[in-house]
């Protein structure tokens, strides 16, 4: 999942993916086969091996099962948020310090895995967990 991540927010670190997803956006549907092509490679970078990874995870009952749409919606949605956002509001300095890529794309697969994992796969992990995780 962090792969996938780190994939997804790289795209987003070229110049071009943020306009390109605008123009993605506004003219997808009266341009399908434009739709079409960037879903086909999306699929074949990001979606495949993240529905490959859920369903092992599924298999091996650290996760309940989600519909694939629903995962890749809640997965994807906030990292694309982020993409647009650090593009659009570069010259707006925010409160607080923006956390770099890395500390983010733990803190984002950290919880999504979090909240599909099973409550016996969750008990296991925190008894494991060294004594201050735990609290």
């Amino acid at each position: 999942m962090r792969t996938v991540a780190r994939n997804y927010v790289r795209l987003f670190s070229e110049p071009e993916t943020p306009l390109l997803l605008r123009i993605l956006l506004a003219e997808g549907p009266r341009h399908p086969e434009l739709t079409r092509r960037v879903a086909g490679q999306m699929f074949q970078i990001l979606i495949i091996p993240m529905a490959t990874y859920l369903q092992r995870q599924v298999n091996l009952g650290h996760i309940n099962p989600i519909p694939p749409l629903a995962a890749i919606l809640q997965f994807f949605g906030p990292l694309m948020v982020r993409g647009l956002l650090i593009e659009n509001l570069k010259a707006v300095t925010p409160p607080f310090p923006m956390p770099d890529d890395e500390t983010m794309i733990e803190h984002h697969v950290r919880t999504f895995l979090h909240g599909l994992a099973t409550d016996e796969y969750r008990g296991r992990m925190k008894a494991n967990a060294p004594e201050r995780e735990r609290r």
